[in-house]
């Protein structure tokens, strides 16, 4: 199996006339690659660096909003990304969420399970997780809450939650 590399994002501001731009470079494995401009990354890490930028600059008893963090990200950064959420929410940050990836809630999740393991991550007694859907009428939104009961699992799987990948998989092999 092939090594893994989890790079690391350098971010240096240039100082032009009359404002800043921001240049990028990635260290991996110990090397570091030239410096790019925000236009020649991928979109994802400009979403992403003002979240993540928010998440480390808040104070304790602030709340920040977060809108679709996994916009334009790659599932394993959407991951890391709900763990470093969930790792300021402990910090006493309150954090509000809203997102439709199940790959930034299972970051919260290992954060939990990692939390019960370790002491790092977020007590599952302070999220706070609800799923969204339609009333019967279908005419209102409705919220489903979703409990951590342990070891980084939820108490019950609302319909709709979390279904898409078996019904894509149950199709391609064709069981």
């Amino acid at each position: 199996m092939g090594k893994s590399y989890q790079p690391d994002v350098v971010v240096t501001p240039e100082k032009g006339d009359k404002s800043y731009s921001l240049k990028y470079a990635y260290e991996i494995g110990g090397d570091t690659t030239p410096a790019y401009s925000a236009i020649n990354v991928g979109f994802g890490l400009s979403y992403a660096l003002p979240i993540v930028v928010a998440l480390l600059a808040s104070e304790r008893d602030s709340l920040l909003l977060i809108e679709n963090p996994e916009a334009h990200l790659h599932e394993a950064a959407q991951s890391e990304l709900g763990m470093m959420i969930a790792r300021a929410a402990e910090a006493g940050i309150q954090v509000i969420v809203e997102t439709h990836s199940n790959h930034v809630l299972n970051g919260i999740l290992m954060a939990s399970k990692r939390f019960e393991e370790e002491g790092i991550g977020i007590d599952r007694n302070n999220v706070k997780l609800y799923y969204m859907k339609k009333a019967a009428d279908g005419l209102q939104s409705v919220a489903e809450e979703v409990k951590i009961v342990g070891d980084g699992k939820i108490d019950h799987q609302p319909e709709g939650f979390f279904t898409r990948q078996d019904a894509d998989m149950t199709y391609l092999l064709g069981f």
